[in-house]
């Protein structure tokens, strides 16, 4: 009976996920996040970040919230690639940021063990998706802000970050936190 029940919210939460409905969406991706917090995890695949397209960009952050943190903890089956759960990640703040979400980010980027690596092959993935408008530059700013404001990823951040100039959305992002940074680092990003 309980793997009947199981298999049932699976099925459910998985229909909803590829619903297209963005009540629907919006409302699964919620008790994914929910459902860790209570050890009731469900064995359904992990939905990609284009999951959260359908939602409404002015009111989906704090949907993306929710994904980012059950796509970092929800025991997916199968398995979730760690270098998979990075993009998804990354796309969810590019797509869905802002502040709360870039703070959610940055909380896990800090954590090594979220996704067995740290800021740069997030930073990287960034560069290489590219911030195509002024949502996720905004976003990008804010996590790379928060990264220097942390000992462990300071400098790995100043070093991905140096070679973001003469490229205009992400030359942006570096003008955005010139601020925090000392005579020597802003010499280190030319």
């Amino acid at each position: 009976m309980i793997e009947d029940e199981a298999d049932a919210t699976a099925h459910r939460i998985t229909g909803d996920l590829g619903s297209g409905d963005p009540d629907r969406v919006a409302d699964a991706v919620r008790e994914l996040d929910m459902r860790w917090q209570r050890l009731q995890d469900v064995a359904i695949p992990a939905p990609a970040a284009d999951v959260l397209d359908v939602l409404d960009p002015a009111t989906s952050e704090d949907v993306a919230v929710a994904y980012v943190s059950a796509l970092s903890i929800h025991d997916f089956d199968p398995p979730v690639d760690p270098r998979d759960r990075l993009r998804w990640t990354v796309e969810a703040l590019l797509r869905h940021g802002g502040s709360r979400l870039a703070t959610e980010v940055f909380l896990k980027l800090a954590d090594p063990e979220s996704f067995g690596s740290g800021p740069n092959d997030a930073l990287t993935l960034v560069q290489e998706l590219g911030v195509h408008s002024d949502r996720a530059r905004d976003s990008v700013s804010w996590l790379v802000s928060f990264l220097l404001g942390h000992p462990d990823t300071r400098q790995p951040t100043l070093d991905v970050i140096a070679s973001w100039t003469d490229r205009p959305m992400l030359d942006r992002v570096v003008k955005f936190v010139l601020p925090q940074l000392d005579p020597e680092e802003r010499a280190q990003l030319g």
